[in-house]
């Protein structure tokens, strides 16, 4: 059997040996009853007219970086959360303000969050991720708990990394304001989970570490990436994106699977 130019066969074979990743049923009615306990969603425009926080833009090591910022002082001597991807507006359609988002995780109940930075005047407020659930009728929020440690925001979604659960996806669209309360952990604005990608495997599992989106081809890519010490695997894989809706491409049953698995 021949192998693709620049992918030996040890990777090859491993694309074969089952790893990808299998889309849930959307979260569409508890979202529905989120709208309609807040008035409906409000989207990335919402949270810019609403930015609450300021940071500072600070001298950053390295030969390639122009500058940095850093965040207001609260947030960095706040032991409870710790930041973790990054990704911003770039390649988003109807985005016309420079903006970077990044995740964080709390070591505690409350979860992972996003918060949206403006880069023309670096103010920016948190956003809380949240599963919405139908519980006797009423919308309640779970904070999704994962480690958050990649995002890629593509077209209308923000992909976040799931490690050994795969990725969880949320439309950017779907941001609601709430009341800050214990619910929403102090957070006027959640974004809701609107559907998974759960991570299955023949074999050895894929640990969803970090994520990135790779535009250099006709077909974009969203790329996945295992972080690991030790005998720990530090494998990378690339699975195509639909270049018009930035839904993972799927076979017929319903299933995704990446193109190349580099070890």
């Amino acid at each position: 059997m021949s192998t693709p130019s620049g992918t030996n066969t040890r990777a090859h074979s491993e694309v074969q040996s089952g790893v990808h990743l299998r889309r849930t049923d959307e979260n569409a009615a508890e979202i529905e009853a989120l709208f309609g306990r807040y008035g409906g969603p409000v989207g990335v425009p919402g949270v810019l007219g609403g930015l609450d926080r300021q940071a500072t833009q600070v001298p950053v090591p390295g030969l390639a970086v122009a500058w940095g910022f850093t965040w207001d002082e609260e947030d960095r001597v706040d032991g409870g959360w710790w930041p973790q991807g990054i990704t911003n507006s770039a390649h988003v359609p109807g985005v016309d303000r420079r903006l970077v988002v990044t995740s964080w995780y709390a070591k505690d109940d409350r979860g992972s969050r996003i918060t949206v930075v403006d880069l023309d005047t670096l103010r920016y407020r948190h956003v809380l991720l949240v599963v919405p659930e139908l519980r006797a009728g009423r919308v309640v929020l779970r904070p999704l708990a994962v480690h958050a440690g990649g995002l890629v925001w593509a077209g209308p979604y923000l992909y976040v990394a799931g490690t050994r659960r795969g990725l969880f996806t949320c439309r950017m669209d779907d941001i609601v304001e709430v009341e800050p309360g214990e619910e929403s952990f102090g957070h006027r604005f959640v974004l809701p989970v609107r559907f998974a990608y759960d991570a299955q495997h023949d074999r050895d599992q894929m640990r969803y570490s970090f994520l990135s989106l790779d535009r250099s081809t006709e077909v974009p890519h969203l790329v996945a990436g295992e972080y690991g010490r030790d005998e720990m695997t530090r494998r990378i894989v690339r699975y195509p994106l639909d270049p018009g809706t930035y839904d993972l491409r799927a076979d017929q049953d319903g299933v995704s699977r990446p193109v190349s698995f580099d070890d």
